[in-house]
């Protein structure tokens, strides 16, 4: 049995990408492999208010990107390569996870 202690948001794009090539790798390549996952929260934005934050303001004040879709673009371009649709712009708001 592999045991395998996973850290992370539920919400993150590159989490979710992460998280889907791990199951495909022990899906395909160690078919047989007993694995046990167990999943730990990592909280991101753990004082963000109730009502949530508008993802471009959010993009916008902490890193200065004036345009999410072109931010949005490589997470993106990477869950399509490993066989996930994503698309960020679903989701306009974040919230407290």
């Amino acid at each position: 049995m592999l045991q395998i202690d996973l850290y992370t948001e539920i919400t993150c794009p590159w989490c979710i990408i992460g998280h889907h090539r791990l199951d495909n790798v022990l899906a395909k390549r160690f078919p047989e492999l007993e694995v046990d996952i167990r999943q730990h929260p990592v909280l991101l934005l753990p004082d963000a208010p109730a009502e949530g934050l508008y993802i471009p303001d959010l993009l916008l004040s902490r890193y200065g990107v004036t345009d999410p879709k072109a931010s949005f673009a490589r997470p993106e371009a990477e869950a399509r390569a490993s066989g996930l649709d994503l698309d960020l712009s679903r989701q306009p708001w974040t919230y407290r996870t």
